[in-house]
């Protein structure tokens, strides 16, 4: 091999591990940058001091939000957490309250609350039943949402709020009961494998959940009032 290609196979494979470095960097510095934007986050939510019940990752296509739920005498409150995608620094925090609502049912007690922002709202909604039974929950206005469990009781549904309200305001919120079903953790020849099974398990059993559901309570969410106390 004449020193010429041998000094351009050189050059060449320089090149490409210098590209290789370079990605493998830019990797790493947009990993740390997503890390610190996470943290950002979690420090918002916590420097209220607020000890949360419970807290929550909505999917939202505008801005990162980390919504908490605290206890607030005898009843609950919201803060939410908001953070531009890519930013590391500053946020917003949000709150807001929760609201009782008449089930018509003593034995069922439910708040719901509206969380998230202007641009992407978010609808919360706490089930307390005496003998919990709920399995699946219909939310229908102008769309339909729901949340099933597969495993235990329905007690808390966050979802996206926009569009779903009736031209009232208004939410019609239908719970059913149904058999309980059994998923068992599948254990496969890889990790994929166990996942893509124990999926299997899930679907199945959310569909014999659909099949065996009964409704067994319906009441209606009458959001005027928590809109009214929203600064949007």
């Amino acid at each position: 091999m004449s020193k010429f290609k041998q000094a351009l196979m050189i050059s060449v494979m320089v090149f490409l591990g210098a590209f290789v470095i370079l990605s493998l960097v830019k990797d790493q510095m947009r990993q740390e940058r997503q890390i610190q934007h996470y943290r950002q986050l979690d420090s918002l939510l916590e420097s209220t001091g607020l000890d949360y019940i419970e807290d929550f990752n909505p999917f939202a296509e505008t801005t990162d939000m980390r919504i908490g739920l605290y206890a607030d005498g005898e009843g609950y409150g919201i803060v939410t957490a908001c953070l531009a995608p890519e930013e590391i620094t500053g946020g917003e925090m949000l709150r807001s309250a929760m609201y009782p609502v008449d089930t018509g049912d003593e034995t069922v007690q439910a708040w719901y609350g509206i969380c998230g922002t202007e641009a992407e709202p978010q609808l919360l909604l706490l089930l307390d039943e005496d003998n919990p039974r709920c399995r699946d929950v219909d939310l229908v206005g102008n769309r339909t949402a729901g949340q099933m469990d597969t495993k235990g009781t329905v007690q808390k549904i966050l979802t996206d709020l926009s569009g779903l309200p009736d031209d009232g305001n208004q939410i019609e919120v239908t719970l059913y009961t149904a058999e309980v079903q059994e998923v068992e953790v599948k254990n496969g020849f890889s990790f994929n494998n166990a996942i893509e099974r124990t999926g299997q398990e899930v679907y199945a059993a959310a569909q014999k959940i659909k099949e065996t559901r009964e409704p067994y309570l319906s009441f209606t969410i009458d959001l005027n009032e928590a809109l009214e106390q929203m600064d949007w």
